[in-house]
């Protein structure tokens, strides 16, 4: 692995941990008495999350990159 490659890796990697801090779309994934939950901590709830509905939000998270 290059010094470029783990560079790239880790700005896509920041970039996606920013993109789900602010999800908006995250209500056609999740139940209402749960949004409030992963806004107030997107990390928590994510690992949180059965792998369904974790397969959701990141290909949320995907399609914004």
């Amino acid at each position: 692995m290059t010094k470029e490659t783990t560079m790239t890796d880790a700005a896509k990697f920041q970039n996606a941990l920013r993109i789900m801090n602010s999800l908006d779309e995250i209500e056609t994934v999740l139940p209402p008495h749960k949004r409030g939950y992963f806004h107030a901590n997107p990390m928590l709830a994510s690992i949180r999350m059965d792998a369904e509905t974790w397969a959701k939000v990141y290909a949320l998270i995907e399609a914004r990159q």
